[in-house]
């Protein structure tokens, strides 16, 4: 991971460098050949700011619902 990191910082703005990654053989995929997104193995670690931000984005998402009823 830190060459990865190394690699990346001077090419990607901050946000866009992954925090962890997960090694695969191979991906995972749909009969169609697309990447089967719900057989990639779940994310064991998740940082505090995208937990806030997952927060964040489900009260906007049930606030907007509320809103749109009301007009």
């Amino acid at each position: 991971m830190p060459e990865l990191r190394s690699t990346l910082q001077p090419k990607l703005p901050g946000y866009m460098i992954p925090t962890y990654v997960v090694p695969l053989d191979r991906f995972p995929l749909t009969p169609n050949g697309k990447i089967d997104r719900k057989a990639l193995p779940r994310q064991k670690h998740v940082s505090k700011e995208a937990r806030s931000t997952w927060r964040r984005a489900q009260s906007w998402k049930s606030s907007w619902s509320v809103f749109g009823k009301a007009f």
